[in-house]
């Protein structure tokens, strides 16, 4: 802050318009960087709540993918005692050649 007899000398040294000139400059320097604080504060936020929002969707597809597998190994493996392997393949939706790998497994 300005002292009342600083501002009293810089208006002696400098003029009125001199002094509200940089008065202007010193305020457009201080709302940018308020200005900046703030938009790279809602950017953050922004990006946080956009990453998490794909973050869990990913999840959930890889969730659901992953468990469709397992159910898909476990339902062959429960028909491996009572069916060929192409059969196996077409009802599971697995290659033959991973029905075969459980039957090597069991």
């Amino acid at each position: 802050k300005v002292t009342p007899i600083e501002r009293a000398k810089m208006f002696q040294e400098y003029g009125e318009e001199a002094l509200k000139q940089k008065g202007k400059e010193e305020g457009l320097v201080m709302g940018r960087a308020e200005g900046e604080k703030k938009g790279l504060a809602e950017g953050k936020k922004r990006g946080l709540a956009e990453g998490e929002k794909r973050g869990l969707a990913e999840g959930e597809k890889r969730g659901l993918a992953e468990g469709e597998k397992r159910g898909q190994l476990n339902t062959a493996r429960a028909l491996l005692e009572f069916l060929d392997d192409k059969t196996i393949a077409q009802k599971t939706k697995l290659t033959v050649v991973a029905i075969k790998k459980l039957r090597r497994e069991k």
